[in-house]
């Protein structure tokens, strides 16, 4: 990059060509897409005889990997050269067209959202006015959500609460720990209710505070919507639309000289004062108090809607997902006790199955337990364990000191996207994470992504009628995910393009301990 900024183009593009070979080499993908893109524009600025075409290869490639990783950032600095990107009505629908990508979207209140935005790039305008259509509409506030008292009583709260908590802690006592962990997180709700950034007090207007709760969400998921179909488009747009009481578009790298919008296709203006018209809300039918039939075989569930609730036995519920606070560093030990034998059966079974793989990653990877294993069945492996909770991975840092030391064992919070760094893998262990993917075809892709051809693959995991009631009830109250049969866990893997898998059980067949599905990325994938 220096070579480049000093306009030493030719030294700049062997740097920038020896990068990308060892890169590719090693198999660090993110490595090889930044170098791809460096290359592409030393190339260009070089401008000898096959350079441009030579450059347009090299950003191709580089788009191909950073749209496969969603690395956002690098895609949005990969966006084609254009002066104006354009976003227009083209019959019921929109069509946008940002450089070389083009995309149809269904007609929705938040693409008009986005339209008065991008016509007014730079510029406030309050989320009020969005969502009535237009301006002319005013808020009149009426004093602050919470006064200074009050915010003082809900601190001295939570602070007697921190201490109760941490009592709850060393007494070992869980139920209790639990009711006061939800009754802090419901206070802790209600001041982020009450108050904005730096916990200011917010007005008590009603209506803008509806506004800017609801254009704020039908903003994000247009632009979700948007990425999914246009990724440079869509990373520029997230980078610029700015949220909250007033919104704006602030342009920044990546985008267009300017955009063309439509300007006869806004929505109804209302005048000062009129309050438009609402459709009935639609709401979900209560569930039956009965279990819900099993899905059909050969699929995946699809996992519930998120419903959160205060009481204790869901708060610590919520805790699997993701341990935090005194309540977590409950829920870690109770895995590690819990899952002991579990994690011991199934690293044996791998090495009955896999040969010795020379990278290893474990996604939830919880305490450390199965990674003390992992250490132990392959020696000369490296091992990476990626947690999003920082308290699960102090106790597994604890637990597994000397592999760190030595340069075995790599921890890092996050999710699979901070493993790519240490990829290709040749095993992928997940043992009891399944249940909290959002989406469990797209993080097998994920997976999938990041393996060897000749990878392996590893879920542990437990069906649905073999884990306890307390948890049959309130995980998928809590958005997780349960699932009945082997052969649905088998669909997701196919679907992410993974071979059907082999299905061992622990245990007792009739009340096993746990099962495991090993499978491969399929032929051609």
């Amino acid at each position: 990059m220096l070579a480049a900024v000093l306009g030493r183009q030719d030294e700049a593009v062997g740097l920038f060509s020896e990068a990308a070979a060892l890169a590719g080499q090693i198999g660090a993908l993110p490595s090889l897409a930044h170098a791809r893109a460096g290359l592409a524009d030393a190339l260009a600025a070089r401008a000898g005889p096959g350079d441009i075409e030579a450059a347009g290869e090299q950003r191709r490639q580089a788009r191909s990997i950073a749209e496969r990783l969603s690395m956002t950032v690098l895609l949005a600095t990969l966006a084609p050269p254009a002066d104006r990107w354009r976003l227009r009505r083209d019959g019921g629908d929109w069509l946008l067209e940002a450089g070389a990508e083009h995309a149809r979207l269904r007609d929705g209140r938040g693409l008009h959202y986005l339209r008065a935005l991008l016509a007014a790039p730079g510029h406030d305008i309050p989320a009020l006015d969005l969502a009535a259509g237009g301006a002319g509409v005013h808020s009149l506030a009426t004093g602050p959500v919470i006064d200074e008292q009050a915010r003082s009583a809900y601190r001295r709260r939570l602070t007697t609460l921190a201490g109760e908590l941490d009592a709850a802690v060393r007494a070992g006592d869980a139920d209790r720990g639990g009711r006061l962990e939800a009754e802090r997180q419901a206070l802790l709700a209600e001041l982020r209710r009450a108050t904005g950034l730096a916990w200011r007090s917010r007005d008590s207007s009603p209506a803008a505070e509806r506004a800017r709760v609801n254009v704020t969400r039908t903003l994000r998921a247009t632009l979700a919507r948007i990425t999914e179909t246009a990724p440079a488009a869509g990373a520029h747009l997230q980078a610029s639309i700015r949220t909250g009481r007033a919104c704006r578009y602030q342009p920044e790298a990546g985008g267009p000289a300017g955009w063309d919008v439509c300007t006869t296709c806004s929505m109804t203006i209302y005048a000062s004062g009129v309050r438009p018209r609402r459709h009935p809300t639609m709401t979900a039918p209560k569930p039956a108090s009965r279990p819900p039939a099993a899905a059909a075989a050969g699929t995946v569930p699809a996992p519930r809607a998120r419903r959160r609730r205060f009481s204790a036995v869901n708060g610590i519920a919520r805790q699997f997902g993701g341990p935090s606070g005194p309540i977590g560093h409950l829920v870690t030990r109770r895995l590690a006790r819990g899952n002991a034998s579990f994690n011991r059966w199934l690293v044996h079974e791998l090495g009955t199955v896999v040969r010795p793989p020379s990278t290893v990653v474990e996604l939830g990877c919880g305490p450390g337990i199965a990674l003390r294993e992992l250490l132990t069945a392959y020696p000369a492996a490296s091992v990476v364990g990626v947690d999003p909770s920082s308290v699960v991975l102090k106790s597994a840092r604890r637990r597994n000191t000397p592999a760190i030391a030595g340069g075995r064992l790599t921890l890092v919070t996050g999710d699979i996207e901070k493993a790519v760094a240490y990829t290709p893998a040749e095993l992928v262990l997940a043992c009891h994470v399944l249940y909290f993917w959002a989406d469990p075809v797209s993080e097998l892709r994920r997976i999938n992504d990041i393996l060897a051809p000749h990878g392996h693959v590893a879920l542990g995991y437990q069906l649905r009628q073999h884990i306890p009631p307390v948890a049959q009830r309130t995980f998928p109250q809590e958005g997780f995910t349960l699932y009945d049969r082997d052969d649905q866990v088998a669909a997701a893997l196919q679907h992410a393009g993974f071979t059907p898998p082999e299905v061992r059980v622990f245990g007792d067949p009739a009340h096993p301990g746990g099962r495991l599905a090993l499978a491969t990325p399929a032929p051609g994938r």
